[in-house]
């Protein structure tokens, strides 16, 4: 019975039930690195939460106090090096794991880290200022001026020269309207200390939009249906032979959320927002198509995919492949600092108006971007000066893009309707966000709305006073925190952060229309900080290495952690600072490619 058992298990690997029956069978192992050592602790849903204190062993602390009546006291010994029970030395991604186990999320970033982005050195450039930019009497941009025209002029003539640098001389540049770069290869860039400033003075018309849009949607080809199951950490798909593919094509496997795959998920009545509608779920490109047949004899077509899949996809579920078109690739933000701060009372007017978005991107990449207070803005006189109007940098239906090296904060609205986040990944694949910061935003670094987004990693990133601000009158900030916000999130990495408000991987039941559980697979990987960190994922989510300041909210039941039984996985609680590898990213990277 059990081989039976575990073969439905490696096939629909990660469902709740495969989930139970392989913990039960690993019985005191899974016992002894995620439940040992366990102190209480409120959270803020008002249930008790496990959080684990741990020594570098992972075991549970025994302290020796010594008397003041003159003994000897004994130096606590050096705390030893140790590794996770789920990364040896000689770790490789196994899709046959029947257990707790991790992915390989070392595809994250710009051409699945295989290069460094950047432009081609012989990339033509051109000046904004030769495009009938208005100066002042010093040669700078005239910041009185719209600036919209001239600038929209230089990405034009870039994007019909095949791609080029947009270069932005140091000053302000007030621009009255919206931008778009349409094209592939186009590189916005300022000076290399932040001083070429572009501020954004729209607001009418801006609901759910972007200052500054790079792509756009991109276009799906038809339906290809999946004829065999595809389980998680594959490379490879089934589907009836066709010749409408090539190798090199950007395709996405997607699935219907169908009743049986909300049931399973415990999300019944509370997932709304898709149902029944089919969702995109891993961008790919195929690496190699191979003429087979299937159990019955039937003529089958296996292609393989330049990334392993993150989750099963069942026939239940009518999973199918599709082509992709319209993507931009070689576009990138260098050292531009962005605001679209307004006066207080407009900013709550709009919702969701971003500062920037790539829509359709792959091997894209930011680099120092910031964010930054316009003399014009306005903020209250108990919150911080003003740099964002509503939302910063929003990533959608894009992959294998880096962010890095940059800087935003200081949202104006932060309150209900998708408001005040500031690093924003959507239904994206390998997005590596890296050694960025983000303050007093909503929710300083989020994962929101649909299925989808998987092997995104957060690497060496900082998030500190998140907050919610309920209304413009209202303006007393309540914490918030960084979180994966809707739908379910699968695979991801939070790798080496300093979290000093809050990360949240749990169930957020009816909030933003049946979010629900939104979250799968994810790793915190030694994280430090002074807040939290609430894991409380649908079948196995896993926080590996804490320092001991970061409090950890695991306990499953009612609110947050409803429908998360049993408990994730934990594991060296407090004992961060002696992990090895002290960066699974890197060390995951350095495996794959042989470089951090």
């Amino acid at each position: 019975m059990l081989p039976a058992l575990a073969d439905s298990a490696q096939r629909l690997f990660g469902l709740r039930g495969a989930k139970l029956l392989l913990l039960m069978s690993l019985g005191t192992a899974c016992a002894g690195q995620g439940s040992a050592d366990t102190s209480v602790e409120a959270d803020t849903e008002g249930s008790a939460d496990t959080s684990v204190e741990a020594d570098a062993q992972g075991s549970a602390d025994t302290s020796v106090e010594a008397d003041t009546e003159g003994s000897a006291d004994t130096a606590p010994p050096e705390p030893l090096p140790w590794r996770s029970a789920l990364y040896p030395e000689d770790w490789q991604p196994d899709p046959a794991a029947l257990g707790p186990s991790l992915d390989d999320y070392s595809y994250a970033g710009y051409a699945l880290g295989a290069r460094e982005p950047g432009a081609p050195a012989d990339a033509p450039h051109f000046a904004v200022t030769d495009f009938g930019l208005a100066l002042d009497g010093s040669g700078l941009p005239d910041p009185t001026s719209d600036s919209t025209a001239p600038i929209q002029a230089a990405i034009d003539a870039a994007t019909a020269a095949g791609g080029g640098i947009v270069d932005f001389a140091p000053g302000d540049y007030r621009i009255d309207d919206r931008l778009f770069v349409r094209g592939s290869g186009v590189v916005l860039r300022g000076a290399a200390d932040g001083s070429s400033r572009l501020h954004f003075t729209r607001t009418d018309g801006m609901n759910f939009a972007a200052h500054l849009t790079i792509g756009s949607t991109p276009r799906l080809g038809s339906d290809l249906p999946l004829t065999v199951d595809a389980i998680a950490r594959t490379d490879e798909v089934t589907i009836a032979p066709t010749d409408s593919l090539a190798l090199g094509d950007s395709v996405v496997i997607g699935q219907t959320i169908t009743d049986a795959y909300i049931a399973d998920h415990d999300m019944t009545g509370t997932w709304i927002a898709f149902n029944g509608s089919w969702q995109p779920f891993a961008w790919r490109r195929i690496t190699a198509l191979r003429e087979s047949v299937d159990a019955a004899g039937a003529p089958a077509l296996i292609v393989t995919l330049d990334v392993p899949l993150r989750e099963p996809f069942l026939l239940r579920d009518l999973p199918s492949l599709r082509t992709v078109t319209g993507q931009v690739r070689e576009c990138g933000i260098e050292q531009l600092s962005l605001s679209n701060a307004t006066l207080w009372e407009q900013a709550w007017e709009g919702n969701q108006v971003h500062l920037l978005a790539f829509l359709g991107a792959e091997d894209c990449w930011v680099d120092g971007l910031r964010s930054f207070a316009p003399d014009d803005a306005t903020q209250p006189a108990n919150l911080r000066p003003s740099e964002v109007q509503s939302s910063g940098l929003m990533v959608e239906m894009s992959r294998a893009m880096t962010i890095r090296n940059s800087h935003l904060a200081n949202a104006q609205h932060r309150g209900s309707g998708g408001n005040g986040y500031l690093f924003e990944v959507r239904q994206s694949n390998e997005i590596l966000t890296q050694d960025c910061t983000a303050e007093n935003g909503r929710h300083n670094f989020i994962q929101n709305w649909g299925f989808g987004t998987s092997g995104c990693v957060w690497h060496r990133v900082e998030s500190r006073g998140s907050a919610q601000v309920l209304s413009p009158t209202f303006t007393i900030p309540f914490p918030a925190a960084s979180e994966f916000h809707h739908s379910l999130a699968t695979a991801n990495l939070i790798d080496s952060c300093i979290i000093d408000d809050g990360w949240q991987a749990h169930n957020r039941g009816d909030e933003s229309t049946g979010a629900g559980l939104s979250a799968w697979k994810n790793v915190f990987w030694n994280n430090r900080g002074t807040g939290f960190i609430s894991s409380r994922q649908w079948s196995i989510g896993y926080t590996i290495g804490t320092a001991p300041e970061l409090s950890v909210r695991l306990a499953v039941g009612e609110s947050a952690g409803a429908s998360s039984a049993p408990e994730d996985w934990a594991e060296g609680l407090g004992s961060g600072a002696t992990l090895e590898p002290a960066s699974l990213f890197e060390s995951q990277r350095q495996r794959r490619l042989g470089r951090p």
